[in-house]
């Protein structure tokens, strides 16, 4: 949960933070597409950038319910860009220990399920490039995705439960 208290370890002169899950590797330079989404971010009224991981059809969809959601998106938080000053301005890290405390019972993702309830939506879409998610399973395989893709990923995001590091993954 720590991602929640980032301004209580991060110096306050910070204007954008690029934040990565371990997860993650880098195979090409982020730095343009990060610096795009860094103008866009700034120059909007939201405070990060994420890349939406599902969509929720239904008006009784369990995390919908779960979460208290008012909007049809579920993102996931392993790559983020956030505008440190508007979280610091907004007081965010206090409101989302708000929200963990009023969810503590309901969460199944972590604070990826409290950062998903507390901003319900309200974000600038991240480019899948900068956080493709790869579930290393039989219907998943690296193999699978398609060449366009491969060319342009910039972050492979491992995400689940299998790890290339690990005997099963």
């Amino acid at each position: 949960y720590y991602r929640l208290f980032i301004d209580e370890y991060l110096p306050d002169d910070l204007d954008f933070i690029t934040y990565l899950d371990a997860d993650i590797i880098c195979v090409k330079s982020p730095e343009n597409l990060l610096s795009n989404h860094i103008n866009f971010l700034k120059d909007s009224e939201y405070i990060i950038s994420v890349k939406t991981e599902s969509l929720i059809n239904s008006e009784i969809d369990e995390t919908k319910i779960r979460l208290e959601l008012s909007n049809d998106k579920y993102f996931n938080a392993g790559v983020k860009i956030i505008d440190y000053q508007k979280w610091k301005d907004d007081n965010t890290s206090l409101k989302l220990q708000n929200k963990l405390n009023q969810i503590y019972e309901k969460i199944y993702f972590w604070d990826q399920d409290v950062l998903n309830s507390y901003f319900d939506g309200n974000y600038i879409e991240l480019s899948k490039f900068l956080n493709f998610n790869l579930y290393l399973t039989s219907s998943d395989y690296f193999d699978k995705t398609s060449v366009n893709d491969k060319k342009d990923m910039i972050f492979i995001h491992y995400a689940g439960s299998f790890k290339p590091w690990t005997i099963r993954g």
